[in-house]
């Protein structure tokens, strides 16, 4: 029996099923550059080994959390107490993908389907299984090399179902992540804060008098607005920046344009799309405290979210 070599997306080592050989697939993401960095780990020179087409790599077995697709098999399986992984949550009107970098244990396993089994159908039927259980779908469409890709969130548990095609047969990869990061529970709280009042104020975001640059210790809240952002892919939002009552009107109204256009870029420049955001600088016209002390002054310096 011949051997042909499947390209999958494995995070070590690639695989041979012994088969008869399959006709050249109209599209297999032979280039690294192409694909994701969980199918690029495929592509490295490893030793290869024959199993048969139709059985489980040995010790691997389905997630307690999504059920294996009836008719394929499991070509690898990895499993981690720690783990970094980009996650699809978007994709802008042009059509670039928006990434959610996650942190914390995961799981990720690889499949192969028979033919009949379409790339569609998988999605299909995940989105479908993920909404019974509760699952909030972030995004269904195509991941960067066109593929049809799904990824839910419930909690700080994340799942993503990507496909590829692979001669006449269809792959896909089940990637299950608990986000254990700060970005996920700082996103926690800016979805409470806004469920209850429709607004967010971002406190901890703290610019120094007279300037527009985004505070270099802004990491944590940045990464949690980001993300809190990802998890709503329907929601819109003006970002509205105040300063406190020093200086001249009219010269803080512009300082305050200048930093929500701040923060509005580099939420762009993170994945969230420009159709989901606008601003407002609203200059010292709604302090929340008294300007006459520093404190004062520090909580009017501030930026706020609100939904629209």
């Amino acid at each position: 029996m011949s051997v042909w070599r499947l390209p999958v997306a494995m995070l070590g080592c690639s695989l041979a099923f012994a088969q008869s050989p399959a006709p050249a697939a109209t599209r297999v993401p032979k280039d690294q550059a192409a694909v994701s960095p969980l199918k690029r780990a495929a592509l490295r020179d490893t030793d290869m080994r024959e199993i048969k087409l139709g059985e489980d790599e040995p010790g691997c077995k389905d997630s307690m959390l999504f059920p294996r697709i009836a008719g394929c098999s499991i070509l690898q399986c990895d499993t981690r107490d720690s783990a970094t992984l980009e996650i699809q949550t978007g994709a802008s009107q042009d059509g670039t993908p928006q990434q959610e970098v996650l942190e914390g244990p995961a799981e990720i396993l690889y499949y192969l389907c028979p033919a009949k089994i379409t790339l569609p159908s998988v999605v299909k039927q995940a989105d479908a299984f993920l909404t019974r259980l509760g699952f909030k779908i972030v995004y269904k469409g195509r991941d960067p090399e066109e593929f049809p890709i799904v990824t839910a969130a419930k909690g700080d548990q994340w799942l993503q179902v990507s496909t590829y095609p692979y001669n006449i047969y269809s792959a896909y990869v089940l990637t299950a992540i608990r986000d254990t990061s700060d970005a996920e529970r700082n996103a926690d709280a800016l979805a409470e804060e806004m469920s209850a009042s429709g607004r967010i104020v971002i406190s901890r975001l703290e610019f120094e008098p007279g300037k527009t640059d985004l505070p270099a210790d802004a990491g944590a809240v940045l990464a949690g607005l980001r993300a809190f952002l990802a998890r709503q892919p329907a929601l819109r939002v003006r970002i509205e920046a105040h300063t406190d009552g020093t200086g001249d009107k009219a010269a803080n109204l512009e300082l305050s344009r200048a930093r929500a256009s701040a923060l509005a870029a580099w939420l762009l420049a993170n994945g969230v799309d420009q159709s989901r955001i606008s601003t407002m600088g609203l200059g010292d016209t709604k302090p929340i405290a008294d300007s006459q002390s520093e404190a004062g002054r520090v909580r009017n310096r501030r930026v706020e979210i609100v939904k629209f």
